[in-house]
């Protein structure tokens, strides 16, 4: 599972620092050697699920960045 963590760092002050949100993306155990298959939650800082779904087809050889880009792409189209 990857987790990304959102925190606000007021002024660059990391004794201020503050979690706001994370996603976390999962292997849905679907793909092959090649492609992966996920899902994944988008959360608020409270806790809240503000969205979730899954992406697949996803070329392990792009790397975690495009893969996380591309759901956020997904996710936030025409937003």
């Amino acid at each position: 599972m990857l987790e990304v963590k959102i925190n606000l760092v007021p002024f660059g002050d990391y004794s201020n620092e503050k979690q706001i949100g994370y996603i976390k993306i999962w292997n849905d155990g679907t793909g092959n050697v090649n492609i992966g298959n996920y899902r994944y939650e988008i959360i608020e800082e409270g806790g809240e699920i503000i969205n979730s779904g899954q992406y697949k087809g996803f070329y392990r050889s792009k790397g975690v960045f495009l893969l996380l880009n591309e759901i956020l792409d997904d996710v936030y189209k025409g937003v």
